[in-house]
């Protein structure tokens, strides 16, 4: 069926284009037949639909049995939080049908403030050349990425299992078995396995399994089903090469204590149709079946991420312990949410419990290095590798191991890993999304947004790929393209005052930089009523920034008085108290020294200012508060180590973006090298770099244009 315009069903937003349940800042995505389901009900609301409509309507007839509609039914319960015995959205009416309780609002014109989206196939097919291209031909990919694509002879997706129970409560088993059997198939030697992400993505498409192996270059797709009925299992997969012909398929009539069992045969059989030597590390698991689902439950919620999900699989995680003291992965779950959660001694308690069972259990080791990330992260990256020599396939390990390597300023090493991870995981959001800065960097900036429109194209939240589109627009001074984004502010699908605050500070700083000085007030207004939270980052910096080249003392005064409010304990997933201080002596800095009051500034870094731990800029605005105060060593202290560090990302081929190269124009004006700055600088403007209100009306330039240590920035000769 043709998936019409999107509709309101209560507190939902339902946009059948995207697959997804839009409401209260979270997005939940649905399978397209789940959808076209949904769908069907809107389009005959108030009506009582019969299984037998349903399977008309949406399968056309080739349902077997009412087995898709229990399912389907069941899993739009359980995205819309609806309650079958009490419904607010879908009742089911005895021995007739279903019917949709809540009317729905139709939109009446697809909305045009989008983003132009890419369709998910163009993404895979787009990246995965790209990907491909880079790990061949790059020199710089070093031996790691070579491999994955030329040592490992056979290549596999592993979909996910259907799940045909009619009880709302199993539809996570398909799901979890089948991750468990990618991840198993992932240890073995010489076949490549496409990521979770990647293959459950696709496998919730309409495309033909033929189609999805030429997408994702894979020789194989493994699909099945699995239906429980009380105590009993039944589970059947089959195995399609790229030509579409069945290559292998059986069925397995056990209970639910077999289901590790009916894995490793699926997985021997396999290995035994590709010819390949199989792990026989989940021959050694044994587990009761109950235990077993009550931890696939638990991972479930930590996929799905919906409300009160912490709470959730971590009650699945503490009954699957209490039913099976020794089972390993229960243990790292539980481990994983109570990290998440900042219960770090119990956290790290799990995780020693987990490899005491299991020395092999790969997400132990993830969270291992989660609890060592970010203060360790040379600790953090060998348990990151570890977790990957055991499961190759685990994205977020991946992830997480670029960051720690990042942290010890080992970028090229960073910038490979999240192309190895894309090569196996070319639809992981976060990995297309981060190794656009990789691509900023290096001086692609194209490649970079059209990383972030892949991501874009991916069905979770657009807040964070479309917060570091705005950051890396502005390392490239591209002020017209941070304005285009204006269209977003009202979007009801981006509602979150994190991402309204940042980009009405962006758009303020932008449009002053513009010379649009009506605007920027206007923008600057929205930001500090917007502003939940005004001790935040880059929101704050730009804020203070716009106000210092526009000469608004006085408002720098109020930015400055209401920092002085207090600070809260932490921001779960973004900053520390630590965090969160250091960005206010920041801002303060900056303020001071666009106010003139280069004393104040000074006072604030306190006896040991070579120590401070503050942003560049701020080090900056420090360093030349000190030099206008005479105090040229402890300046050079302040600033040489930055300088030395840029120096080395230069060195590493990642400072070839506008930003950077100006920030070393100014670095080596600072410390008297002329002949570098002007150099520098005469880069950046060779890739666009757009400076000319910050010559005007930045001090850090004006400072050194009265200096005369350059002639470049002070755009004559020096003296």
């Amino acid at each position: 069926m043709t998936r019409g315009r999107a509709f309101s069903l209560g507190k939902w937003r339902v946009d059948p284009s995207r697959l997804a349940l839009l409401g209260e800042g979270r997005e939940v995505v649905l399978e397209p037949k789940t959808m076209d389901v949904l769908v069907y009900l809107a389009e005959h609301a108030g009506e009582v639909v019969t299984s037998d409509e349903l399977i008309d309507g949406v399968w056309e007839g080739r349902a077997m049995g009412d087995g898709p509609v229990y399912g389907a039914i069941a899993k739009l319960r359980r995205a819309l939080d609806d309650d079958a015995r009490h419904p607010r959205y879908i009742a089911t009416v005895a021995r007739r049908g279903y019917q949709l309780l809540t009317e729905p609002v139709w939109e009446n014109t697809s909305r045009a403030s989008r983003l132009p989206r890419i369709t998910i196939a163009v993404a895979i097919v787009a990246l995965a050349g790209l990907v491909a291209m880079i790990l061949l031909f790059d020199q710089s990919a070093g031996p790691t990425g070579r491999e994955l694509l030329t040592n490992e002879e056979t290549s596999l997706a592993v979909l996910p299992f259907t799940s045909i129970s009619a009880d709302d409560r199993n539809q996570y088993l398909g799901h979890g078995f089948s991750e468990d059997l990618l991840n198993a198939l992932s240890r073995t030697p010489r076949l490549r396995v496409i990521a979770r992400a990647t293959a459950f993505r696709l496998g919730a498409s309409d495309v033909e399994f033929s189609q999805l192996a030429e997408d994702l270059n894979v020789d194989f797709v493994l699909n099945g089903s699995v239906r429980q009925e009380g105590r009993q299992l039944r589970i059947t997969a089959q195995l399609i090469d790229r030509d579409a012909q069945l290559i292998w398929s059986d069925s397995f009539d056990r209970t639910l204590d077999d289901a590790l069992e009916i894995q490793q045969e699926i997985a021997m059989a396999l290995a035994d149709r590709l010819a390949l030597r199989l792990s026989d590390h989940n021959a050694r698991l044994t587990v009761t079946g109950d235990a077993y689902m009550e931890y696939l439950l638990g991972r479930d919620y930590v996929r799905l991420g919906l409300i009160d999900w912490a709470d959730e699989a971590q009650q699945a995680f503490e009954r699957a312990i209490e039913l099976e003291p020794g089972f390993a992965n229960a243990h790292a779950g539980l481990a994983r949410v109570l990290h998440h959660e900042r219960e770090l001694e119990r956290a790290r308690h799990h995780v020693d419990l987990a490899l005491s069972l299991d020395p092999e259990a790969a997400e132990a080791y993830f969270v291992n290095g989660l609890l060592s990330f970010p203060l360790q992260f040379g600790l953090a990256e060998s348990h990151f590798r570890k977790a990957l020599q055991l499961n190759p396939n685990l994205s977020e390990a991946r992830q997480f191991l670029a960051f720690s390597l990042e942290g010890l300023d080992r970028r090229p090493e960073a910038f490979r890993e999240r192309q190895v991870g894309l090569a196996r995981d070319p639809l992981h959001y976060g990995l297309n999304r981060n190794i656009a800065f990789d691509y900023s960097a290096t001086g692609k900036i194209d490649l970079a947004l059209d990383a972030l429109e892949r991501a874009m194209a991916l069905p979770q939240s657009d807040i964070p790929a479309l917060d570091h589109r705005i950051r890396v627009l502005m390392d490239w001074t591209r002020y017209d393209e941070i304005v285009a984004l204006e269209q977003y502010y009202d979007d009801p699908e981006l509602d979150h005052p994190k991402f309204r605050t940042s980009l009405a500070a962006a758009l303020t700083l932008s449009y002053s930089r513009l010379e649009k000085a009506n605007q920027a007030s206007r923008w600057y207004e929205v930001a500090r009523e917007q502003d939940e939270w005004p001790h935040l980052g880059p929101p704050l910096f730009n804020r203070i920034q716009y106000l210092g080249e526009t000469g608004q003392t006085e408002r720098l005064l109020e930015e400055m008085e209401s920092l002085n409010s207090e600070l809260p304990d932490y921001f779960p997933g973004t900053r520390t108290r630590l965090e969160l201080e250091r960005d206010v002596m920041a801002a303060k800095v900056i303020a001071h020294v666009f106010r003139g009051e280069m004393e104040a500034a000074i006072q604030i870094a306190g006896e040991s200012p070579e120590t401070l731990v503050l942003s560049p800029a701020a080090l900056e605005f420090l360093a030349l508060a000190y030099f206008q105060d005479g105090r040229q060593a402890v300046a050079r202290s302040m600033i040489e180590p930055r300088l030395q560090r840029l120096q080395q990302i230069e060195s590493q081929g990642f400072a070839a973006y506008p930003a950077a190269q100006a920030e070393l124009a100014r670095l080596y004006a600072l410390t008297g090298d002329a002949q570098s700055a002007d150099q520098a600088l005469s880069v950046a403007r060779d890739m666009g770099w757009n400076g000319t209100i910050e010559f005007q009306a930045d001090p850090r330039w004006r400072g050194l244009t009265e200096s005369g240590k350059t002639s470049v920035i002070s755009g004559r000769e020096s003296d």
